[in-house]
């Protein structure tokens, strides 16, 4: 994850299988295209385990904060959960949009 993202955007995890990613400046577009390099860059590299490959997918739920909206972080975190789960209750490996 951290190859596909410029080096002052922040990835931590958030909880489980699920990691939180900062991306100061960018607007849907940029965020889409960001998060489209990160799911096709997950799911092009196999991991070899135990004689066999392994294969991965992200779905990614996404949300951008306007200025009326930036400090509102948890109106933040609430839609881009559930752009999430919108985006694995649609077949999974695919990135979705929240409003905020």
């Amino acid at each position: 994850m951290n190859a596909t993202v410029r080096p002052y955007d922040r990835i931590g995890r958030y909880g489980g299988e699920e990691f939180l990613m900062v991306l100061p400046g960018c607007d849907e577009g940029s965020t889409g295209a960001l998060c489209e390099r990160l799911r096709v860059s997950v799911a092009n590299a196999p991991v070899p385990y135990n004689g066999q490959i392994i294969s991965f997918t992200v779905s990614v739920g996404a949300t951008v904060a306007t200025p009326s909206k930036e400090g509102d972080g948890v109106a933040c975190l609430r839609a881009a959960d559930l752009a999430l789960y919108r985006a694995k209750s649609s077949g999974r490996n695919r990135v979705e949009f929240g409003p905020v």
